[in-house]
């Protein structure tokens, strides 16, 4: 027997694709666009939730959308039609704070020799621009020049490494002597692992 129907708050966030860039890195981010809150009669937070996602993906729309039910339930709809080369770069939109830019000659330069080092490079190594604009990741497309090799995306949840460069290119100078916990960041900066937070504190 279905339970009582009562009334769950429910926030839409709805997103469009934009371009940032940072010298001749282009990275395809997204721009919260409108944030709404409405209420749903449901039995449940799921059904509140299973209803508002419905009734948005019957529109036909190039816009991302998050829903999220009062009780932290979330779904996200939207993202790039299908076929399109892209990068999941967050699981979920999440708030650009920071981009940083690992060249492979910078490293070489260096002697580093291993992807954890790469990863561990002086902040002084680094191109970083920090984000003023209200920004998003999640999916999106990357384009860098060859000897870019890894993209550090600094989040208001956590840190993600996309590396860009194909792996052939890199690897004379990935891992042979690798901890556990070193191989799990290498794992992470494909940009297509599991997880948003594959950073060392």
């Amino acid at each position: 027997m279905p339970g009582r129907r009562r009334k769950f708050k429910v926030k839409v966030r709805r997103y469009e694709f934009t371009t940032l860039r940072i010298g001749n890195v282009e990275l395809e981010v997204l721009q919260r666009v409108s944030e709404d809150e409405i209420e749903e009669l449901a039995s449940t937070p799921l059904d509140a939730l299973i209803s508002e996602v419905e009734r948005l993906s019957s529109r036909e729309s190039e816009h991302v959308f998050e829903v999220e039910v009062s009780d932290g339930t979330r779904h996200i709809i939207g993202g790039m039609p299908s076929g399109e080369e892209r990068l999941m770069l967050f699981p979920r939109p999440a708030r650009l704070r920071a981009v940083s830019i690992v060249k492979i000659s910078d490293a070489i330069e260096k002697g580093m020799s291993s992807s954890a080092a790469l990863i561990r490079l002086p902040a002084e190594s680094l191109k970083t621009r920090k984000i003023r604009k209200e920004l998003y990741v999640y999916e999106g497309r990357v384009i860098a020049p060859d000897d870019v090799y890894l993209i550090i995306l600094d989040t208001d949840q956590g840190r993600r490494y996309v590396r860009v460069t194909p792996k052939p290119i890199v690897e004379s100078l990935v891992q042979h002597v690798l901890t556990p916990r070193e191989q799990e960041e290498v794992s992470h900066a494909d940009g297509r692992g599991e997880g948003g937070d594959s950073s060392p504190s």
